[in-house]
Formats: structure tokens, sequence, C-alpha cells
């Protein structure tokens, strides 16, 4: 993963309007243009842009990886998606690789497939601060933490459903789990 090369470029305008929003919502921010891209950035967008070719502004996680920060976070980037910013929120439905390494071919985690419909059920069936109360509580679930041991893959979903505040998020595809890990995707 560190020898592969994607050249994307940055976005001086859209990094100045984060941090912008970011600053305005008493949200402390501080820029790192040296850091390249994390592989939750560059690995799903080689896919989707394989050349490249698209300015990519990426907005790293907060050590806590506390949801109630992150929500906020997505709240103070709302904005970006009215000024053709596409806000993107790449983690993990549900993210066990021990339990993925130790699963046999085709065999499924019953655990993740019912974290996986308890968040989809979630992120689609309501919206504003009653999906946000229920995010912020979201490693109550009885299999939160074996679906998510360490959480930095579930945090993006807080981002992403914080600048989606307003919106039900939609489902763009159903059954992704695959042994102990999901990577449903959703829009806001």
């Amino acid at each position: 993963m560190y020898e592969f090369k994607y050249p994307a470029r940055g976005h001086t305008a859209v990094s100045e309007r984060i941090i912008e929003l970011l600053e305005g919502a008493q949200i402390p921010v501080k820029e790192d243009s040296e850091h390249g891209l994390d592989h939750g950035t560059w690995s799903p967008l080689s896919i989707v842009f394989p050349k490249g070719d698209i300015p990519i502004v990426q907005v790293s996680l907060e050590s806590s990886l506390d949801p109630s920060f992150h929500l906020r976070v997505g709240r103070a980037l709302a904005p970006l998606q009215y000024e053709d910013v596409l806000v993107i929120g790449s983690g993990s439905a549900t993210h066990n690789l021990r339990d993925f390494r130790g699963a046999t071919a085709g065999q499924v985690a019953e655990y993740a497939v019912e974290f996986d419909g308890f968040l989809r059920d979630m992120l689609t069936s309501v919206q504003g601060e009653e999906r946000s109360e229920r995010l912020r509580k979201i490693m109550s679930h009885p299999h939160a933490r074996r679906a998510h041991p360490s959480t930095e893959h579930l945090a993006p979903v807080f981002v992403a459903a914080g600048a989606g505040y307003d919106f039900k998020g939609a489902s763009l595809h159903e059954d992704m789990v695959h042994g102990a890990l999901s990577m449903a995707c959703y829009s806001f």
C-alpha cells in the first residue's frame, strides 16, 4: 500500500473553504500539506476515478474518534454540498479483521449482518437530531464492539451523516457483508 501511487492533486480554494467552515464552527483545524492521502481515501477513489484526475482534499479524523465531534465536523462541512464539493466518508460499516481472516470462504458473521442492518435502518429511517443522537450511542449496540474493535473505520459515517443532517440516508446497495466486513454505501 505504501508503494501505490495515486496522482490526485489537492485544491487550494476548497482547502481554504474547509478551514474557514471548521474554524467558524469552533473546531480546531491544522493544515498539513505534507501528509499524503490515507488508504481510506485513495483506495475507493482510485477505483471510481482511476486516473486521479479530480482534486481531493482529505480531512483527517480527530484521534478520540468521538461521534459527537465528528458529527459536528460534518455539520460544519454541510455547506460544501451546495458548492459543488462532494463530501465522502470512507470507512466500513463493520470492520473486524481478526474474524474476517479466521472465516472460511463464503462464511458470514451473523453479528456483522445484524450490526450492518442496524446501521442501515438508522441511517435510512431517520434524520437530523434523532439520527445524530442514535449515532452518538451506536457503540452501546450489543454487537458494536465486535463489529468495530476499534472505531476508526466507523467514524467517517459520523462526518457524512453530519454533512447530510437534513436528509435521510439512501442505501446504495444491500447484502454487502463478506465474512465480518461490510462495505455498505449510503448517500445523504
